[in-house]
């Protein structure tokens, strides 16, 4: 069982090449038949799509830290997920072409939390290299040098990091006093805004509802004082229409 378990699973799909059961005879449409059937062209096209090959970082430190010329107590530091990414990113760069090992792109593998997955056949490069590392040790010192090369130059750009994370706290600290002003002043601004509101509320408010009810009084009254004059006046005229109608009758 331990044996059986070191090994990976591969599913072989039978089909039948004819129907006539007969060696050295291919019908292609038929096999074509059985393998749409079977779903196995929608299978194809989804692992070309996906990432089917799934490795764990530990693993791939376990296979490939000798060619890196450290030892596994050299990667306690980073983990293997550094050991991972500069094996990838030297695949990235075409560092290996001279080895006949073919690069890698950006797009054939994809780093996960723990694992790294791959599309189907691109972990073959790594294979090879390893392969070849282990047939010729002068190729397995160079592989040694690149890898050392891509270490210090990540360590050139954690350094650089560093350094430039130091000068952004240094003009933090710097305008700070500035930034207090500027706070202060918003400080007062905000208050003398409130101040004005609240003025606003307690004096101008009243004094246009108040104008508001004396232009309404004044209607009224102005209009009630109209309506009298008016029914006073129709009252005269009515009296002397009705006096000079009567005159005329009576002569």
């Amino acid at each position: 069982m331990a044996e059986l378990r070191s090994w990976q699973c591969h599913y072989i799909r039978c089909v039948k090449p004819n129907d006539v059961k007969e060696p050295g005879t291919f019908e292609a449409p038929r096999v074509h038949q059985q393998l749409q059937v079977s779903g196995m062209t929608e299978v194809l096209q989804l692992m070309n799509q996906a990432f089917p090959t799934r490795v764990t970082f530990s693993e791939l430190l376990a296979r490939y830290q000798p060619l890196t010329g450290r030892s596994a107590e050299d990667w306690s530091e980073g983990g293997a997920r550094v050991m991972v990414e500069s094996i990838l990113q030297l695949f990235e760069n075409n560092a290996f072409e001279e080895f006949g090992i073919p690069p890698l792109v950006a797009a054939d593998y994809a780093l996960g939390t723990s694992k790294v997955f791959f599309k189907v056949g691109k972990m073959e490069g790594l294979e090879e290299l390893r392969a070849v590392c282990k047939a010729d040790p002068a190729i397995a010192s160079k592989v040694s040098t690149l890898f050392r090369a891509e270490l210090g130059g990540r360590r050139v750009g954690r350094f650089k990091c560093a350094f430039r994370t130091v000068l952004l706290l240094g003009r933090i600290l710097r305008s700070r006093r500035h930034y207090t002003r500027t706070a202060g002043m918003i400080f007062g601004i905000s208050k003398a805004l409130q101040c004005t509101k609240w003025w606003i509320q307690r004096t101008v408010v009243p004094f246009r509802v108040r104008r508001a009810a004396a232009i309404l009084i004044q209607r009224v009254a102005r209009g009630m004082l109209a309506r009298s004059a008016r029914r006073r006046a129709q009252r005269s005229v009515l009296m002397v229409q009705r006096v000079l109608r009567g005159h005329r009758g009576r002569q």
